[in-house]
């Protein structure tokens, strides 16, 4: 490792080549020494190193200044920077700090933090040595903590921790009355539309998609924009379908977002990974738009062409390194041109709905494919009824709660073989359900903007109950403790409402929230995004997003879309 003498630590160095790097200057600026000294590391201690110093030419009078300027080599890399960071705050308040790590061989460097409760942060993705990475944590307990930083290098070598960083967390002004505007971000003036569902981090990070050509913007847990990329291809969706426009975060933190021709991948600091493009020559797929992110066990990415044509459309499967593992053309005898709502269910099936040939005329059908190859294992007709397009819920037992527009509204229940189990009528223009940890599944039914109900029905149909006049939304996200949070209209002078899960209103809030299923992150705190203005707006809550089969529109706060 790389080890700073002036630590004392060197009975950890092994018996290997050491050299000592001339990297510290006089009172007068002057190179301290030019001679580079090679000594084998056995027994070296600070007298050894001192006499080390005297054979290449160095002035004792400038040891300890010297000193603290040395570095250990043994081939690996050295300790990051000391932590940067607040020196205070809260429990259950997401902080962020940065360290920045030095490969003397110039390769890419990953950076961990220790927390000093006990914690540690997974590896940051790679980054250029020197460059800065950055990420937040929260403390559920007051006291002084720790926080260290350590490095590894493309080889995996690690360095030792850094020095600490201390932040005093005190247990007072923890959280705010829930219901109550804990911060808002806003995105700089120019910056057109956003996305309607953003995504969470397991850091803590917030992501959104907005701006037209799009951009992928970064917002710490204290609501402060900690990055954004540079434009990138067009959005997919116009500002009437923003619902579907978000970022999509790999279990390693790659980020996902979708353009009009292209799919992005980024690191979790920012950085593109790489792009993958539909060829422009149409060989031998078509240029043509694509849309519909979701994942798979395994990390694969699923997107498909979407919309009709006279050309034919395909379902991909991307590596997470970017290149294809299969395609599928969806103008097959029986595969209409084009998929939407693209979810992963139970044992790695992959759900699309297109609008296919059946015998009975095109209709909107649910296809389940093999994710490992593209085979189609069966569909089903939904008949003659427009769906939403946006997507659908699964439950715990593999069923599939499909959304119609279609004879006044109507929830399909379709099992994980391909037959309908249920449907239920009523629902005006549905939304994607939301499913709560007793099964219960919420769907917003809204025939305008300001009237509509919520629906609350069990897995095998029943009505619960519904609360009227709540419309305005037509997606909600259910915590943990039963809560259901959306746009919710429960009077005149509010947009975004917690709902009991009896159906009552259990506070209510008059801010531009848009209509997608808000994120909901550990400590309780509810995101939402906001149209006018551009931006993202953080509420206190009470219980972190519920760990049910499908507690919001993409299944979970990283919009897998897929079911685990």
């Amino acid at each position: 490792m790389y080890t700073d003498i002036a630590s004392g630590d060197l009975q950890a160095c092994p018996r290997s080549l050491v050299k000592v790097v001339p990297v510290a200057r006089n009172s007068k600026g002057e190179e301290m020494w030019k001679r580079k000294v090679y000594r084998t590391a056995r027994s070296l201690g600070l007298l050894s190193v001192a006499m080390m110093l005297l054979l290449a030419g160095c002035s004792l009078g400038d040891y300890p200044a010297l000193l603290q300027g040395c570095t250990l080599f043994t081939g690996q890399i050295g300790a990051p920077n000391v932590p940067t960071g607040p020196s205070s705050g809260d429990i259950n308040v997401f902080y962020t700090f940065s360290s920045a790590a030095v490969d003397p061989q110039g390769g890419d460097v990953s950076i961990q933090f220790d927390w000093g409760d006990g914690t540690v942060s997974a590896w940051s993705a790679y980054v250029a040595s020197g460059a800065p990475v950055s990420m937040s944590h929260s403390y559920s307990a007051a006291g002084t903590f720790q926080v260290k930083a350590r490095a590894k290098d493309q080889a995996n070598r690690e360095s030792i921790w850094s020095g600490a960083h201390a932040i005093a967390i005190g247990g007072g002004g923890a959280t705010g009355e829930e219901g109550t505007v804990k911060w808002q971000w806003t995105a700089d003036a120019g910056v057109t539309g956003i996305g309607y569902t953003s995504a969470v981090g397991a850091d803590g990070t917030i992501y959104v998609v907005a701006g037209s050509p799009i951009k992928l913007f970064a917002i710490s847990p204290a609501g402060s924009l900690l990055w954004s990329t540079q434009e990138m291809d067009f959005s997919p969706y116009s500002m009437g379908e923003r619902a579907m426009n978000y970022p999509v975060i790999a279990a390693d933190g790659t980020i996902y977002v979708v353009g009009y021709y292209k799919l992005y991948a980024f690191n979790p600091n920012g950085t593109k990974k790489w792009e993958w493009t539909t060829p422009e020559n149409g060989d031998p797929y078509p240029h043509a738009q694509i849309c519909c992110a979701t994942l798979g066990p395994d990390g694969t990415i699923y997107i498909a062409h979407c919309g009709g044509g006279a050309y034919h459309r395909y379902l991909f499967a991307i590596d997470p390194n970017g290149s294809i593992k299969w395609a599928k053309d969806l103008a097959e005898p029986n595969i209409g041109n084009g998929a939407k709502a693209l979810t992963v269910g139970k044992n790695g099936v992959l759900y699309t709905l297109q609008y296919a040939y059946q015998p009975s005329g095109r209709h909107w059908s649910l296809f389940a494919y093999n994710s490992d190859n593209g085979a189609v294992l069966w569909n089903v007709d939904l008949g003659g009824y427009d769906v939403n397009t946006n997507g659908f819920a699964i439950g715990s037992d593999g069923t599939i709660y499909v959304p119609s527009y279609s004879n006044g509204g109507r929830i399909f229940a379709i099992s994980s073989n391909g037959t309908i189990v249920w449907e239920y009528d009523g629902i005006p223009t549905p939304g994607i359900p939301s499913i709560g940890s007793d099964s219960t599944i919420y769907v917003v039914g809204s025939s305008g903007y300001v009237d509509g109900d919520l629906y609350a029905l069990t897995s095998s149909g029943v009505l619960k109950w519904h609360e009227g006049n709540t419309g305005g939304g037509k997606n909600v996200a259910v915590a943990a403790d039963g809560t259901i949070y959306g746009s919710l209209i429960f009077a005149a002078d509010t947009s975004f409402a917690a709902v009991n899960p009896g159906g009552s209103a259990k506070w209510t809030l008059n801010i531009p929230a848009n209509s997608g299923s808000p994120a909901i992150a550990s400590d309780g705190t509810i995101y939402v995004t906001t149209s006018d203005p551009v931006g993202v707006i953080a509420i206190y809550g009470s219980s972190p997003l519920a760990a049910s089969s499908w507690s919001r529109a993409r299944h979970d706060n990283r919009n897998t879309g897929e079911l685990r």
